[in-house]
């Protein structure tokens, strides 16, 4: 038996001859006899099952089937004989000879000889499909950029081997980085070619192929004696010949990229620049789908007229910062405000006046407090607070806060009408408000976030009770701790 495999039952010498050149081809062809056994197979389908041709020889080529696909194959095979002047490129999975599974792109025919019809088949690496197919249903999913942007790299990989993959990409102004098989030199120089890029130094001949890829928004694919000369020293030492750029549009008006670094320059400049528009889609459509994620997820927590935090975004801020406090050992205040005088301006000067009115308290109460602190309107007229405390000054820290509170909405509130309503920007008269405030000191141990906020609420039903502009402060559980120590 030859070492390019076993020829067809032929009934010609030219039929030998072509099975012969066959033999040799890249791409992987085996042929089934009737009985659904293999009588012929290239070394190419050998090298890709990870076998020997004699041990193809004679198999069952069903047993090489995942079980999962063997009924499907049955109905390819039976289509393949219908309708002998159609094809299709079908995705199976074909046993190794080490038991792994192979992800082969299939497409069938169907040849009559004398003896009985015979199933050709053409088979290649199906690796570059199902790690595209990985990465679109991991955005289908929903899962965290990252791991996308691994079937993406994965994807490249398989498709040309022996390559390193970087992706770089940006979550606000941090750049994310994941590197394949990527020298540590070579990912500090592309960190550094992307910074330079971002920072719109695209002049430098250094930076040419990065701001060719930028300018453009093409794949650009340069040898490596192309590149600056750091960059053309750091691929000769790790064996690479060129170099692929893809950039890659992100919502936010960055630009991710998408970096593959190749032993064998002709590779790179004949498929590169074409291929590479594929997993470009594919990390676009990831970034993509994150924004739109990311907006909706700041929208359903954000209160649309004041800007902040709404009733849920407070819950999940609290719970946040109430984990950091147990971790530190630190206090929190919860500051619940009800704004008293409200219900007259929308009264009287009607809801567009009375919606700016409370923008204009949003505002005021977000500047009183530190950066880091969380301030949301959680009601009509109502909002909330939180903020950190020292431990050794609870009731001092608690008093200042509410003072601070108190004083910001007690300076009166001009309000300018809206241009579109009738009076076109008349400024009317200064609005005064006032607030009843309740602090709730949170307890140095395990306690739920609606609990201190119900708590906060009772204070101040307290002080709304004690009389306009009054607060009142809880803190039963700190002293009830303390006491019990």
């Amino acid at each position: 038996m030859a070492d390019h495999g076993q020829a067809v039952p032929a009934d010609s010498r030219s039929a030998t001859g072509i099975a012969d050149l066959v033999g040799v081809l890249a791409d992987a062809v085996a042929v089934l006899g009737p009985d659904g056994r293999v009588e012929w197979a290239n070394r190419a389908t050998a090298a890709l099952l990870g076998v020997a041709v004699d041990d193809l020889i004679g198999s069952d080529g069903l047993e090489r089937l995942h079980p999962d696909e063997v009924a499907r194959a049955l109905d390819g095979i039976a289509y393949s004989a219908a309708f002998p002047d159609r094809t299709a490129v079908v995705p199976y999975r074909l046993r190794r000879g080490d038991g792994s599974y192979q992800d082969v792109e299939l497409r069938s025919s169907v040849a009559p000889t004398p003896s009985g019809d015979r199933l050709v088949l053409v088979l290649r690496d199906g690796t570059t499909r199902s790690g595209i197919a990985a990465a679109l249903a991991s955005i289908a999913a929903g899962e965290p950029v990252v791991d996308t942007m691994s079937h993406v790299a994965a994807a490249v990989r398989s498709r040309w081997p022996g390559t390193a993959v970087a992706v770089r990409w940006r979550v606000e102004a941090e750049v994310q980085r994941l590197d394949v098989s990527m020298p540590p030199a070579l990912s500090a120089w592309t960190d550094r070619q992307v910074h330079e890029v971002a920072a719109g130094r695209r002049d430098e001949p250094a930076l040419s192929v990065w701001a060719e890829a930028a300018t453009s928004g093409e794949p650009v694919v340069v040898r490596a004696e192309e590149l600056d000369a750091q960059g053309a020293a750091l691929a000769s030492r790790s064996g690479f010949g060129a170099c692929g750029v893809a950039p890659v549009p992100d919502p936010t008006g960055a630009t991710a990229w998408i970096v593959a670094w190749f032993d064998e320059p002709q590779a790179a400049l004949l498929e590169f620049a074409h291929w590479a528009h594929e997993p470009v889609g594919l990390v676009h459509l990831a970034l993509e789908r994150r924004w739109h994620l990311d907006r909706l997820h700041e929208a359903a927590r954000r209160d649309p007229l004041t800007g902040l935090a709404n009733r849920t975004g407070f819950f999940e801020s609290l719970d946040t910062r109430l984990e950091r406090a147990r971790r530190d050992d630190s206090l929190l205040a919860v500051v619940f405000l009800d704004l008293d005088g409200f219900k007259p301006v929308n009264d009287v000067y009607g809801h567009a006046v009375g919606d700016r009115v409370l923008e204009l308290v949003g505002r005021r109460l977000a500047g009183a407090v530190r950066s880091d602190d969380v301030v949301a309107r959680v009601g009509g007229d109502e909002f909330a607070v939180v903020c950190g405390l020292a431990a050794d000054a609870v009731e001092q820290g608690a008093t200042e806060l509410a003072g601070r509170l108190l004083a910001t909405l007690a300076e009166p509130l001009t309000v300018t009408r809206d241009p579109g309503a009738p009076g076109l920007a008349t400024p009317l008269e200064p609005v005064q408000l006032g607030a009843s405030v309740g602090v709730a000191v949170t307890s140095p141990r395990a306690e739920q976030p609606l609990r201190v906020f119900e708590r906060a609420d009772a204070a101040m039903y307290r002080a709304k009770q004690a009389g306009r502009g009054a607060w009142v402060l809880d803190t039963h559980l700190v002293v009830d701790e303390e006491a019990g120590r």
